[in-house]
C-alpha cells in the first residue's frame, strides 16, 4: 500500500504563454506532454499546442492556424497528433477534415471524412471516440431519417478507414441525445440514448433513458430501457472494463423529481456474447442518508440528491468503483437602488460543488463497501471554474484531488483510496508555501501512473505532473 508515495513535478513556467485562458492538458506520448491553449474555449481559427518533455520542461510552442474552422477533436496517440476541423463554406455547406502533427510539431492535411454535400444540408454535429489505446477510434453523428434516427459511423486504425456504417435507432435527432459513448478495441460502440418527449397532456416532458451495445461490422444492435417503472435517471456514466470485456452502466434515480437521489441502477453488459445482460436497481442505505443529511432531516424523509455520477473504475475481479459528487447550480438575487430612487435588481449563479460518495460493487453487483468526501465549495458567476475534483487512477489505488476553502486560502488536498477501501488523506500542496488552486477540468491522467494537472498559482497558469 502506497497512499502517500508520490513525486509532484512543477513546470517550467517562465516560458509559458500568458496570453491565453484555456489550457487543457491533452495527453502524453513517447515524445512527451502536450497541452491545448486557445485566448477562450470556442478554437475558431487557430490553437495553439505546447509540447514538453516527460520532466515537464518546455520545449517548444506552436501556433496552428485553421482559417474559417473550428477545431472538433484532438487525439494525442503513440506517434503524434490527430485532430479533426469543421470547416465552413459559403452558405450551409462544410466539411469535416482529419489532419496530423507529427513528432518534429509539423502538420499535414490528410483528408475529409465527411462534407455536407452527401448530408442533404443537415448541420452535423461530429464526435470522435478512441479506444483505450488510442490507436483506432470512432467518428460518428446522428441524422434526420424522418421517425428515426441514422447513427453515421466511421471506422478508423491510425489514418486508415476500416468500416463505414449506418445504424438506425428508435426517435427523431431532435429528440434524440447520447450523453455518453465509448468504443472497444473491435469498434463496437456503448453508449446511453436519451429520449426526449414533450407530453401534451401536462405541460412537462419525459426523457427515456436506454442503454444500447451497437456492433457496425454485423449490423448487431442490443437496448435496454434504463428508466422504467417512472424512475427518474439524473445522472449516468458508461465504461469498459477490459479485462472482463465487460461495459458497465451505472446511473443515480429519483422516484418523483429529477433532483431526487432515491438509488442506483448497475447495468453490466457482456460484450463476448452480445445479447447478454444484468440489470439492478439498488436504494441507498439508511445509514449512507443519515450520514449525508443528518440523522433528524432523515427522520423526516429528506433524501439525497443533485448526485452527478462522475467517473467509473472498473476492477480486475469485475466489479467497480463508483464516484459521484454533489453538485448544482443556484440563483440569487439582490436589489439596490440607484441615485436613491430607481429599484434595479441583479442575478447571480451560484456554482456548488459538495460532498462526493464513493461505491465499491463487486461482480455481482453487491456493495462492498462506501465512503464520504465532506466537503463544501461554492463560487459566485465563474462557471465553477476552480470547483470540483480531479481523479487519478493507478493499477492499486486512486486518488482524489480538490481545492478546500476557496473562500480562504485554499490548501490543495488529496484523498487515496485502495482496493479495500483503505483510505489516507494529505495537503498535497499547502498555500503556505504556494498559492496555487486546481483546475479541475482541464487534468489528464497521461499514463497508467500519472497525471499532468492545470494550476492557477498567483494568477499565472501553470502545470505539475502527479507521478505515483
Amino acid at each position: 500500500m502506497h497512499l502517500y508515495s508520490q513525486q509532484v513535478i512543477w513546470a517550467n513556467k517562465n516560458n509559458l504563454d500568458k496570453k491565453t485562458e484555456y489550457t487543457k492538458v491533452i495527453g502524453q506520448n513517447q515524445y512527451g506532454v502536450y497541452v491545448l491553449k486557445h485566448r477562450n474555449s470556442s478554437f475558431r481559427r487557430y490553437f495553439i499546442i505546447e509540447h514538453y518533455d516527460l520532466k515537464m520542461n518546455l520545449l517548444r510552442s506552436r501556433n496552428y492556424k485553421i482559417p474559417g474552422s473550428s477545431l472538433e477533436k484532438i487525439i494525442v496517440h503513440s506517434k503524434g497528433i490527430y485532430y479533426f476541423t469543421k470547416s465552413y463554406g459559403k452558405g450551409f455547406n462544410f466539411s469535416i477534415k482529419m489532419n496530423e502533427i507529427d513528432s518534429s510539431m509539423s502538420d499535414r492535411f490528410l483528408g475529409d471524412i465527411v462534407n455536407s454535400d452527401s448530408l442533404a444540408g443537415q448541420n452535423i454535429d461530429i464526435q470522435v471516440e478512441a479506444n483505450s489505446r488510442r490507436d483506432q477510434f470512432v467518428i460518428w453523428y446522428l441524422l434526420d431519417a424522418g421517425d428515426q434516427t441514422l447513427l453515421k459511423y466511421h471506422l478508423y486504425s491510425g489514418k486508415q478507414r476500416k468500416l463505414e456504417s449506418g445504424i438506425r435507432l428508435d426517435g427523431n435527432p431532435r429528440q434524440n441525445q447520447i450523453k455518453d459513448i465509448i468504443t472497444d478495441d473491435a469498434g463496437n460502440l456503448y453508449f446511453v440514448l436519451s429520449y426526449f418527449e414533450r407530453l401534451r397532456s401536462r405541460n412537462t416532458a419525459e426523457n427515456i433513458h436506454t442503454f444500447y451495445a451497437v456492433n457496425p461490422a454485423k449490423q448487431l444492435v442490443y437496448k435496454q430501457v434504463l428508466s422504467a417503472d417512472k424512475k427518474v435517471i439524473s445522472s449516468f456514466k458508461v465504461n469498459l472494463n477490459p479485462a472482463q470485456d465487460e461495459v458497465f452502466a451505472v446511473g443515480v434515480y429519483g422516484n418523483g423529481q429529477q433532483e431526487e437521489n432515491d438509488g442506483y441502477f448497475l447495468l453490466k453488459f457482456f460484450c463476448k456474447s452480445f445479447d447478454n445482460h444484468s440489470l439492478e436497481y439498488r436504494e441507498f442505505d439508511q445509514d449512507l442518508i443519515e450520514n449525508l443529511v443528518g440523522m433528524k432531516q432523515a427522520s423526516k424523509g429528506e433524501k439525497l440528491s443533485k448526485f452527478q455520477i462522475k467517473k467509473l473504475i472498473p476492477k480486475l475481479d469485475g466489479g467497480i468503483i463508483v464516484i459521484a459528487e454533489k453538485s448544482f447550480i443556484t440563483t440569487e438575487s439582490s436589489l439596490f437602488y440607484v441615485n436613491n430612487r430607481e429599484a434595479q435588481s441583479t442575478y447571480s449563479r451560484i456554482f456548488n460543488n459538495d460532498d462526493v460518495l464513493i461505491m465499491s460493487i463487486d461482480s455481482n453487483l453487491n456493495t462492498q463497501w462506501t465512503d464520504l468526501i465532506l466537503k463544501k465549495q461554492a463560487s459566485v458567476n465563474d462557471g465553477g471554474y476552480y470547483n470540483g475534483i480531479i481523479i487519478a487512477v493507478t493499477p492499486t489505488e486512486f486518488h482524489i484531488l480538490y481545492n478546500d476553502k476557496l473562500n480562504a486560502n485554499s490548501d490543495i488536498i488529496q484523498v487515496s483510496y485502495n482496493e479495500t477501501g483503505r483510505v489516507g488523506k494529505k495537503i498535497l500542496i499547502n498555500n503556505d508555501q504556494y498559492y496555487a488552486v486546481i483546475i479541475p477540468a482541464e487534468y489528464n491522467q497521461v499514463s497508467m501512473n500519472s497525471a499532468v494537472v492545470s494550476l492557477n498559482q498567483n494568477r499565472d497558469l501553470t502545470l505539475i505532473k502527479l507521478i505515483y
